[in-house]
């Protein structure tokens, strides 16, 4: 998208028109990994970094969950760790994304995230909670997320 926005004055907070037709940002909300943790479990546990959503059209918007970051790994050569973004709406888990995001090295091995997916698994206009999720091949796995990882989610409107 290009062009200038300017039909944003007196616009509810968090809400942004974008120039020109469909496409626009209707919502979105951002947090950042509280601090570095150390993660040895072969079960998905939540890093700490948690957000909270409420879309405003779910069945029409598209709802856009994006983690961004590093984390570190080390302890356990040639064990993978993996990531995950768990969506809970009204008490019913759902994965919205899951993926081997590295393997551990002969020494400590840093690794980037970056997920961008939409979450087609909502069912209502309910508040959804995002969690970064993590764990290792096994247990003497250290996965460490940074502090600089971000989870946002954006509400885009229909075209």
């Amino acid at each position: 998208m290009s062009g200038v926005i300017s039909d944003n004055v007196y616009r509810a907070s968090g809400v942004i028109a974008a120039a020109g037709g469909g496409g626009k940002l209707v919502g979105f909300a951002i947090g950042q990994q509280p601090n570095e943790t150390t993660i040895n479990s072969t079960s998905y546990v939540s890093t700490g970094l948690t957000i909270t959503y409420t879309p405003t059209d779910y069945s029409s918007n598209k709802i856009i969950v994006s983690l961004n970051g590093l984390y570190s790994q080390d302890d356990s050569d040639g064990q993978s760790s993996f990531t995950k973004i768990l969506g809970t709406q009204d008490g019913v888990d759902h994965s919205v994304a899951e993926k081997t995001t590295g393997i551990d090295e002969n020494q400590t091995s840093y690794h980037a995230i970056s997920f961008c997916i939409e979450d087609t698994n909502l069912s209502s206009n309910l508040e959804v909670t995002y969690t970064y999720q993590a764990k290792g091949g096994n247990v003497t796995t250290d996965y460490r997320p940074r502090d600089i990882t971000t989870l946002s989610v954006m509400e885009i409107s229909a075209w």
